[in-house]
């Protein structure tokens, strides 16, 4: 169909070519006319200038009386002559209307030469009345028939679009830790790992100097079992005095004893029974929490000298070395682990693209430099605001990273499907560009008109259009190069 449309166009411009060498050709030949013509009449006028030389019989001064009216006519004459041949000579116009020609200055001729006049002014009108029927009716209808531009055309069409939306970002493990020595740090005594060492969530990464510290563990476990002890020692004197006071009781109910006095029942049973009980119940009970509460701390303490990765990964940094300090406020952490087996993309989408997505949805995600075919993600989380700075909203897409082939800083690629139901569309090369703007060329009474509108999404091969046209309506889609507003065009298959 395009070989066919390009043949039509290709014999529509021989045949324009060879009507416009036959205008030229005739053009030139009534220009030779003219001229021709407009000579002879200079001639003419020339000769009627110089006229026959005066008898000799008449005096001067009468013969220049005489002579005045024919010198003055005969300067007419020429230069009139003169501007006929100047317009013969001047290059013809396309569609130069010929009573332009005619309208000429008439030029005065002498009576005596009338018939010569006459003679070379026949074939400047025969020219004249030529070049008038040349501009007629049925030559500008030929015209408008030649001038027809072959396009071919679609009609505009509701129907549906899937389109695809491109958004980027790097990638960046979904897990890790920069590790760094919990409590006051210490000075390292030995590293346990390496650069590229696989690591288990817990093991040890890098040893603390310890000696100090767990002294003082097992100073606190002392503690801790001497205030077990006296826990112990406590319950047996409560007891005791519990048994006591329960006998001294009954002797005061049945008046053996005094209730007051150095041997009364308040003295010798009861008082002693209710310190008892408060060391029993509340003083060796604290005491020996607060003993406990000081061997964690201690062993807290020991156990911060033992670096430990908290999840399980690759270490990728390793910054001190043994006989150096390690600071818990330090900018540069002690090891840097990452978990490789899951990655991520954070990217961002537009406000028209972020209602569309769901949290749980999978979408195809391309990283060129590892595979030509897109991995499988799954969106985790999907920001509630925009971004202050750059007003688009964040994305995060995880991946599965198994073998670790996915590498911390890689350019990714996240693909965001769309489709879209009962839109207008025209195919994607009915629409060009014009000055910034998207045109179309519509075509109605086989006339084409240039149509702005707006356009949606696109799927490389239909183009969503918003608003600019309506459904049925036809459109260029090939030829539009040739266009102008108002052309006539000649539609083909």
């Amino acid at each position: 169909m395009v070989n066919q449309l390009a043949l039509r166009l290709k014999k529509g411009l021989l045949k324009k070519l060879k009507v416009k060498e036959s205008k030229l050709i005739f053009t030139k030949s009534l220009n030779a006319n003219y001229a021709g013509s407009a000579s002879n009449m200079v001639s003419l006028a020339n000769d009627e200038k110089a006229g026959e030389a005066p008898d000799a019989a008449v005096p001067p001064d009468q013969a220049a009386k005489q002579a005045a009216p024919a010198k003055v006519q005969a300067d007419q004459a020429v230069t009139s002559a003169q501007a006929q041949v100047k317009v013969a000579q001047a290059p013809s116009a396309k569609g130069c209307p010929a009573q332009t020609i005619r309208a000429t200055v008439p030029i005065p001729v002498p009576p005596a030469k009338f018939v010569q006049f006459k003679r070379c002014l026949a074939p400047l009108l025969l020219s004249v009345l030529l070049l008038s029927g040349c501009g007629g009716e049925k030559q500008d209808q030929a015209g408008e028939q030649q001038d027809a531009v072959p396009v071919q055309v679609v009609a505009v069409e509701k129907g549906s679009l899937a389109s695809t939306a491109l958004v980027t970002g790097k990638l960046e493990a979904a897990a890790s830790a920069n590790v760094v020595p919990g409590g006051a740090g210490g000075k390292v005594e030995s590293v346990k790992v390496q650069v590229g060492d696989r690591v288990q969530k817990g093991q040890t990464l890098v040893v603390l100097e310890n000696t100090a510290l767990a002294a003082v563990v097992r100073q606190a476990e002392q503690g801790v079992a001497q205030a077990e002890s006296s826990l112990k020692l406590a319950q047996v004197d409560y007891e005791q005095a519990k048994a006591n006071y329960e006998r001294g009781k009954t002797l005061y109910e049945q008046g053996a004893i005094s209730q007051s006095g150095p041997s009364g029942f308040e003295t010798a049973f009861e008082i002693p029974y209710k310190k008892a009980k408060e060391a029993f119940e509340k003083i060796m009970p604290s005491a020996l929490e607060s003993a406990k509460a000081g061997l964690v701390q201690a062993r807290e303490n020991y156990n911060n000298a033992f670096v430990k990765s908290p999840i399980s990964g690759v270490v990728t940094a390793c910054n001190v070395n043994p006989g150096e300090l390690a600071s818990p406020g330090s900018p540069i952490p002690v090891v840097t682990v990452v978990s490789l087996d899951k990655v991520e993309v954070e990217a961002t989408v537009t406000e028209d693209q972020i209602n569309r997505l769901q949290e749980g949805q999978k979408v195809p995600v391309l990283v060129g430099a590892v595979s030509a075919e897109p991995f499988t993600g799954v969106i985790t989380n999907i920001a509630l605001a925009a971004d202050q700075v750059s007003k688009a909203f964040p994305i995060k897409v995880q991946l599965d990273n198994q073998k670790h082939i996915l590498k911390p800083g890689m350019f990714a690629e996240v693909q965001l499907m769309d489709r879209k139901t009962q839109v207008l569309l025209v195919p994607r090369e009915a629409v060009i560009a014009v000055s910034g703007r998207d045109v179309v060329w519509a075509v109605a009474d086989n006339k084409a008109a240039s149509r702005p509108v707006t356009t949606g999404v696109s799927d490389g091969k239909q183009i969503e259009i918003s608003s600019g046209l309506g459904e049925g309506e036809q459109v260029v889609v090939l030829g539009q190069d040739s266009l102008q507003e108002n052309a006539l065009v000649e539609i083909v298959e």
